[in-house]
């Protein structure tokens, strides 16, 4: 008989819609989500303009082009950072790019063309870069004064079908952008450019549709039309639906999670998630409850905690914690506030029955048990109760996750350990 160091894994705060300050996010096409150091959320449409949430206050608020600066609705970019100590919110549409600070709107100006395509800022070199259809206008980041437009025939810039930017801050000065027939390029002077294609690297595809450049440094990590790409040292390693890595080749979006791993968004396929450790692929679609497989965007904390945000086309946004567990359906990042909840679990570990006793009584909810593998083994009704017990008859010995829930709130997550029979 084997037993199991048990770790009760505690990921998240309550998420009780008794308690929500405001309405939920009514985007279902949401096409991009950022967070920033400080826990703030934004989160955009493809129509209906953006949502912020403030962790201070735990509330939420809406802006389109009747209520802000911005004179599109279609966000199709958002970069956040500090500047002086205040919180920059940056909104690229396909009219140009609005930004938020305090109360206060206000616009960027001189881009060389109004339909942004993707922004980043490079605080190595200080400067902020917005890729658009004509090109890609720079700014110094602090001040914001327009300093140069790069566009392919008048400057050095070697093409300016520009599908995005890197999206995330930089190590080292420049930057990195992808194209939709040339590969993407790499540049930490906008003068000199490095060229990656399939015919040079050994990418999938040389249409590039996202890049993520690790804050490590050193190798990028590049979706294509025809596949996903880990490129190190000027070579490529491609993973595609022909060699049973990804379900489809079309990435819509790509991440990395706090462990490392790369979380790969398909356009109608779900996510792939690649542990480079064990060299092994995880899953994630409507199957495992997700939303929706089309994915539009992933992004993930990287520091003090599990969560990863997905946003998808048709479907709102979700939360995916560290045990694979889809969060808040249907629809999306709740708008609330947190409070936190204790559990405990014995024996440790089971044999035939789990204990599980709260600080609070529950009045409606769900335990769920998943294998390792993130399939559900297990769930039971919680009903005014504050202990509880789960009978895990039958079940093989190995590492299992727990989930409480209340409504579409996750209120703790765990790991505990069955030694079977």
């Amino acid at each position: 008989m084997k037993y199991y160091t048990v770790i009760i894994l505690i990921c998240l705060s309550l998420f009780s819609n008794a308690q929500s300050r405001s309405t939920q996010s009514s985007f279902e096409n949401v096409s991009v989500i950022e967070l920033s150091a400080s826990g703030n959320i934004w989160m955009g449409s493809a129509t209906s303009g953006c949502d912020g949430f403030t962790a201070s206050s735990a509330t939420w608020a809406h802006f389109n082009s009747s209520n802000s600066t911005m004179l599109s609705d279609t966000v199709t970019s958002i970069s956040l950072y500090l500047i002086s100590g205040i919180a920059h919110s940056f909104m690229g549409t396909t009219n140009g790019i609005a930004y938020k600070h305090g109360l206060a709107w206000d616009t960027i100006a001189s881009l060389v063309h109004p339909y942004v395509i993707d922004m980043v800022r490079s605080a190595a070199d200080h400067r902020f870069y917005a890729a658009t259809l004509g090109g890609i206008s720079v700014y110094n980041d602090t001040t914001l004064q327009h300093l140069a437009d790069y566009t392919a025939g008048a400057t050095t810039l070697p093409s300016s079908n520009i599908t995005c930017l890197h999206s995330k801050p930089l190590i080292n000065a420049g930057f990195y952008f992808g194209t939709s027939d040339s590969g993407y390029y790499y540049s930490d002077d906008a003068v000199n450019f490095t060229h990656r294609t399939v015919a040079n690297a050994g990418l999938s595809d040389n249409q590039v549709t996202c890049i993520f450049a690790k804050p490590s440094g050193g190798a990028e990590w590049v979706g294509t039309k025809n596949g996903y790409n880990e490129c190190v040292a000027g070579t490529c390693t491609a993973f595609t639906a022909a060699a049973n890595s990804i379900h489809q080749n079309d990435i819509s979006a790509v991440d990395a999670d706090f462990r490392g791993r790369a979380w790969v968004g398909t356009r109608d396929s779900g996510i792939a998630i690649y542990n480079h450790t064990n060299s092994t692929w995880q899953y994630l679609t409507t199957a495992e409850g997700l939303p929706s497989n089309r994915i539009t965007a992933i992004n993930c904390k990287t520091t003090g905690s599990c969560e990863c945000y997905i946003g998808t086309a048709d479907a709102g946004s979700v939360i995916v914690d560290s045990t694979f567990a889809v969060l808040q359906l249907p629809t999306a990042i709740g708008r609330i506030e947190k409070e936190s909840i204790h559990v405990n679990v014995f024996p440790q570990p089971a044999h035939d029955v789990l204990n599980f006793a709260l600080n609070t009584e529950l009045k409606t909810g769900d335990i769920n048990l998943y294998d390792i593998s993130g399939k559900a083994v297990l769930a039971q009704k919680i009903n005014n109760q504050s202990s509880f017990n789960l009978s895990i008859k039958g079940l093989e010995a190995g590492l299992y996750f727990y989930a409480i829930k209340s409504g579409q709130a996750v209120l703790k997550t765990g790991k505990v350990a069955v030694t079977g029979y």
